[in-house]
């Protein structure tokens, strides 16, 4: 499929262009777009986005913690901050067989 191991943003949207055809490329790229960016603008003000039979995107918080520099093996400080986490939801686990 992908030699990657990944898709880009601009592959999924050839791909559903491909798929379906009488919708123009440029409107498919608007729309994976603004749905990405409400997801983002979700995660920011603290909400969590669960779409039904794909997954949960949320934020978790990491407090602050002492990090090791992995060329230097020195040891840091990380400072708190807020990370985004995806869980995928039950359809989307059976039907990739995890």
């Amino acid at each position: 499929m992908f030699t990657r191991g990944f898709m880009t943003t601009s592959e999924l949207i050839k791909k559903i262009s491909k798929i379906i055809h009488y919708i123009p490329k440029k409107i498919i790229k608007t729309a994976i777009k603004e749905i990405l960016e409400h997801i983002v603008f979700s995660l920011k003000k603290g909400k969590k986005v669960d779409i039904r039979g794909f997954g949960c995107f949320f934020i978790n918080y990491r407090s602050t913690r002492t990090g090791r520099n992995p060329k230097t093996g020195n040891l840091l400080m990380l400072e708190e901050k807020y990370v985004p986490f995806f869980r995928a939801g039950k359809r989307l686990r059976n039907r990739i067989n995890l």
